[in-house]
């Protein structure tokens, strides 16, 4: 549950900050949270979910209605009902760096987010200069 609050806090901050300053904000976050109990009543718990649900159907209308294929529908659906059983956080707290970059495709998100040993050398040269 903490987890969730710490990813809530940092997702409306993102915008603001840079990445050494949502790290910092993270390590504060933990520390100061460490100690605290934090639940989650089932009634808020239960509310998530049906939203989640909500808020896939919506989804997947709009797909639909975009003129997406039977087959991209059902890959969209289990992805997104993948995510959200892993990761335990309402839709509503979920973002991506297309928000953040402003791509209108995923694919030109996706370029910017390949990892390989070229880049990860590049960024560390640039990280130590």
């Amino acid at each position: 549950m903490k987890e969730n609050i710490i990813q809530a806090i940092v997702a409306d901050m993102q915008r603001d900050l840079d990445c050494l300053q949502i790290a910092r904000l993270k390590a504060v976050l933990h520390k100061k949270l460490q100690d605290v109990e934090v639940t989650e009543t089932s009634n808020c718990q239960e509310q998530n979910e049906k939203r989640n649900a909500e808020l896939l159907e919506s989804f997947l209308s709009a797909k639909k209605i975009e003129g997406c294929s039977e087959k991209t529908l059902a890959y969209y659906k289990h992805t997104i009902e993948r995510m959200l059983k892993t990761t335990a956080v309402a839709v509503c707290h979920v973002s991506t760096s297309i928000d953040l970059l402003g791509h209108v495709r995923i694919d030109t998100t996706l370029q910017y987010a390949i990892v390989n040993q070229n880049n990860v050398k590049m960024a560390h040269k640039k990280y130590l200069c």
